[in-house]
Formats: C-alpha cells, structure tokens, sequence
C-alpha cells in the first residue's frame, strides 16, 4: 500500500532535514539527555542539551522505529555536507522475492517521495521572490490567470500563507488529477462536485490564518510562481506560454505550459544548482506515481503476498518526486 512505503521513506527522508539543519530552541526543548550506546564521539555544534550530535545513535533510532513494522525503508544522515557511512541507510525489501527481481532497499532507492516534494517547491518559491524583491507578504492573486474571479477571501491570500498552509484554501479536486478548473475554483469560490459540499475559504474549514494543510495550497503556489516570473523577467520564460498564458479556451494546454514551466524552474533553480545531472532531473513533471521497476506498494509486512505498482496521479510541486534518500539529503 502506498501510504506505508510513502510514510516510512517520508520519516526517514525527512529526518535528514534535522541533521542538516543547524540547531534549533524548539527541537533543542524536546530532546532529553540521553547516553551513547555506540561509545561514538559526539559531533557536530547542534548544542543540544546533551552536547552535540550522536550519528549512531539517530540511526538507531530510525531503524528501531520502522524495522518490522514495514516491508523496506531507505534514509541518509549527512553531516557537514558528507554522508555519514557507518548507518546502513535501509532495511528489507523494495521488492520482494515473490516479486522477482527482488530488491532490498538502500539509500540509492529511488522512489515517489510523496509531500516531501514541496520541501523544493518552498524552496524554489523563495529564492525567485528573494531575486525579484517581491516580499512574502505579497497577495497571490495577481500572479494567477487574468481570467480567474478571486473571491474577497482568496484576495487575502500571501505567499507566506500558501507556503504555509495558513491560506484556508481547501483541496478537493473533481479527480484523481488536478486540473487548472479545480485552482480556479479554489480562487473563486470554493464549490467542488465530490459529494463533500461547498469549500471555500472559512466556509466549513479552517478559516484563513490558522494552519491546514492542504495540497490545493502548493498547486497555487506552482501556478503563482510562473507567472511571477513571466512578469519580473519574461526573458526567463518560453514564448510559448506568453502567448497562451490568458486562454480561456485550451486551459488544458495553459495547464501543461504551467507544470512545464514550473518543471524547468525547479530544475534549474533548485536540482541544477545542487548538483544534479540532467539524467537526474530529465523525467521531472506530471505523470502516474508508478516506482518503475524498483519499488513496489506492499499493504502488510509479509513476504509472500505480492506488491502493487502506484495508481494515482501526482503533479510536481505538490506530491510527486522519484528520487532516493541519498539525493534529498543531499539537497536539504
């Protein structure tokens, strides 16, 4: 099932984030003294309460939460930029036997990361409003189609409330697969046809300023981000949107000029800087959250019950990125 392989790749990969990330009052509060199984110098200026940072120790903590409890995981713990190699960076299986050719999971695991994608999408966000001078507290709604008829509410709307998730915006799309109609209703009222009622912004959710996590928020933020850069630096954009970037008409092909344009911005923003080769980031866009031929969905912890490929749809930006531990520790 996808929720466990997602959820134990996103715990692990998201864990590589605190490593990274120097240190922190809040996380600091929360952690407790605690000896050191390994006998590991600790290492590290994190300054928490007990002196600094156990490498071992973390990795242990990793395992011991997952191992059992799901049939493979992968992680990478990074320090000062280098990977630390005394962890094993994964157990069991992204493919099992009865799936032949059987996998175990590593750290070079590729595979669909789920909402830890928008980890680069705030990224990517940031750095263009940084080189655009353009403040986070900046209303959205003028760097959406002309054509969309934001409501009151909507036009409250800042970049700093879609990053995060503070907008009330709700996130229940007519399908599997977002559509550009489904961001303009978001924007205008709200109304979706899932049996559910109306949405809207306070209308049955949580009102505007208090935190909802929704994904509806970084598919605005996609959408925004182009057309931020389409009018702080049209050079930077393909004339190709210029010119569509107003249809009403073909909004499936303004759909697809978007998630492409966002597509190369993230790459050329956020993989290419960090590193990424162009095999890397190539294949970054919409498409069916399928693992390929590495990882597979399996439901409960038994090896001969055989996996499943992903069935869903995801949209870059929001939910979709096919890559490993070892390369989103790498970015964080």
């Amino acid at each position: 099932m996808k929720t466990f392989l997602s959820f134990a790749s996103s715990l692990a990969l998201t864990a590589s984030l605190l490593v990274v990330t120097s240190g922190c009052n809040r996380f600091e509060n929360q952690i407790q003294p605690e000896s050191t199984p390994s006998g590991e110098a600790r290492v590290g200026g994190f300054d928490l309460s007990n002196g600094g940072f156990d490498p071992a120790l973390f990795a242990s903590k990793i395992e011991a939460q997952l191992t059992g409890k799901v049939t493979g995981y992968g992680y990478r713990i990074m320090i000062n930029g280098q990977p630390y190699t005394k962890a094993a960076g994964g157990k069991g299986y992204a493919r099992h036997l009865i799936d032949a050719p059987a996998r175990v999971y590593t750290p070079v695991v590729r595979q669909d990361i789920g909402g830890c994608t928008k980890f680069m999408t705030a990224v990517v966000v940031l750095k263009m409003l940084k080189r655009y001078d353009v403040p986070l507290e900046e209303t959205v709604w003028t760097y959406l189609p002309t054509y969309f008829k934001p409501s009151t509410d909507f036009k409250k709307v800042t970049f700093r409330d879609l990053l995060a998730h503070t907008s009330g915006v709700v996130d229940r799309p007519k399908s599997a697969e977002y559509t550009i109609e489904d961001v303009q209703d978001s924007v205008e009222d709200g109304i979706f046809d899932q049996g559910e009622g109306s949405g809207g912004i306070g209308n049955g959710q949580k009102p505007y300023g208090q935190y909802y996590y929704q994904h509806m928020n970084y598919m605005l933020l996609r959408h925004a981000l182009v057309y931020l850069v389409a009018k702080k630096d049209p050079n930077y954009i393909r004339m190709d949107f210029l010119l569509l970037k107003e249809s009403r008409t073909d909004k499936s092909g303004l759909y697809d000029l978007i998630r492409h344009q966002f597509s190369f911005l993230l790459q050329q923003e956020v993989l290419k800087p960090a590193g990424w080769n162009q095999n890397q980031y190539e294949s970054v866009g919409d498409h069916p959250s399928d693992n390929g031929p590495n990882v597979l969905y399996y439901p409960v912890v038994n090896p001969a019950q055989p996996g499943s490929t992903g069935n869903g749809w995801s949209q870059v930006g929001t939910n979709f990125m096919n890559i490993s531990a070892d390369e989103l520790a790498g970015l964080m």
